[in-house]
């Protein structure tokens, strides 16, 4: 009866101590270690087709190897494969391809056998232990048109490195360790972080800044503002001056004092400018007809500017000064009586 996965120990490289391996000195504290169980990694490969066995290791030391070995099931040595790198990185995972083809297996079962190497103190060294893991290679039924489905994931793609997982075929006994695409979805701290936490890409994100008013300017002092991105929160430019507005604001046209700053101005003396505007208009001679006809009272044009109305020294407000200060606005006439 066939065994298409057979069950073996966790393959995990333990800490190697000193005397554990005369030829290296005290420098060499540990081998490199082997992080994944490779018996789960196991697959069936139909005659003809390539499968594939995959491992990672924790880097010991900068360079390493690996040496790789296939058996039939009479202990007959079918292929070999090694080789070295160096280290760049915490972490490396090693893919073996099986082209059974090329290899000219029949069916049935295959032992791999590996073991780590490791460079040191001038010279190449192995590992003291090797390991196993196995596949079978069983009849074509499907003659390559297998349908596969995922039925396990052991590690889950991310945006900067590949994962994997198992997919067994619905029709066969076929199954196989494949490759997972990118999953070309980026992790960023916010909105405008310009580089990807996972794979350090780089993108280009734009901030959106808009001014926000930290203390409203007045007519008499200034205030201050700052700059917030809308898409991330950001701040610049902070505690930026607003200047003054330099507007004062009066309860009406003779007041003097600003509500605001309490800024003094000084009180008109334009005759005929009775609305203080500080200009000689129409609306001059349209509050002293309403006086002239009793709808304003005194304390009414008094608060308007009563003493600049009497512009034809009669030492009375009435429709002749009116008239007078509405033919000044058209430039009738040039100059007041009383002037």
């Amino acid at each position: 009866m066939k065994k298409y996965l057979r069950r073996g120990v966790a393959l995990l490289l333990t800490v190697a101590m000193l005397f554990a391996l005369p030829t290296v000195s005290a420098s060499a504290l540990s081998y490199p270690l082997i992080v994944n169980d490779v018996i789960e990694s196991s697959i069936t490969i139909p005659q003809g087709e390539i499968g594939v066995l995959v491992f990672s290791t924790i880097p010991a030391y900068d360079n390493e190897g690996y040496t790789i070995t296939v058996y039939d099931s009479n202990g007959r040595k079918c292929a070999s494969a090694s080789q070295t790198y160096r280290n760049s990185s915490y972490g490396r995972t090693i893919t073996i391809r099986v082209n059974t083809a090329e290899l000219d297996l029949a069916v049935g079962e295959y032992t791999v056998e590996y073991y780590m190497s490791f460079y040191t103190l001038y010279s190449w060294h192995d590992a003291p232990n090797k390991y196993k893991c196995y596949f079978s290679v069983i009849e074509n039924k499907c003659n390559g048109n297998h349908v596969m489905e995922q039925t396990h994931l052991y590690e889950a793609s991310t945006c900067g490195e590949e994962g994997w997982a198992k997919f067994e075929c619905k029709n066969c006994d076929h199954i196989d360790n494949q490759d997972l695409p990118l999953s070309g979805q980026h992790t960023y701290d916010n909105a405008c972080d310009d580089k990807c936490n996972v794979c350090n890409e780089k993108r280009e994100v734009p901030h959106a800044y808009t001014w926000v008013v930290d203390r409203e300017a007045t007519c008499g002092s200034s205030g201050t503002k700052h700059e917030v991105c809308t898409l991330c929160q950001e701040t610049r430019n902070s505690y930026t001056t607003i200047d003054a507005t330099g507007k004062h604001r009066y309860a009406d046209s003779t007041d003097t004092t600003c509500e605001v700053c309490y800024h003094r101005r000084s009180k008109t003396t334009i005759l005929g400018d009775v609305d203080g505007s500080g200009t000689i208009d129409s609306t001059d001679a349209r509050i002293v007809l309403q006086y002239a006809v009793k709808r304003l009272d005194s304390n009414s044009l008094a608060a308007n500017g009563w003493t600049m109305a009497d512009v034809d020294g009669s030492g009375k407000v009435d429709s002749t000064d009116a008239r007078l200060i509405l033919q000044y606005a058209v430039k009738k006439i040039s100059k007041f009586p009383a002037a």
